[in-house]
């Protein structure tokens, strides 16, 4: 749901991080999130954004 959400939603801020907004971000109604403390760097981000392009065979070009 935090995908579907962030992808369709017009109220979606570009570039937030969306999960569960209930107990613990383990269930309930998309929420926008802090994003996870290991991906805040740039290196990480980096490395998560080859990762997923990999992973879904679509490249964005920079």
């Amino acid at each position: 749901m935090p995908a579907l959400y962030a992808a369709t939603n017009p109220a979606a801020r570009g570039g937030a991080f969306y999960g569960p907004g209930g107990f613990r971000h383990l269930s309930g109604a998309p929420a926008e999130q802090d994003i996870y403390k290991n991906a805040r760097g740039e290196a990480d981000a980096r490395r998560i954004w080859d990762l997923s392009e990999e992973l879904t065979g679509v490249r964005v070009p920079a």
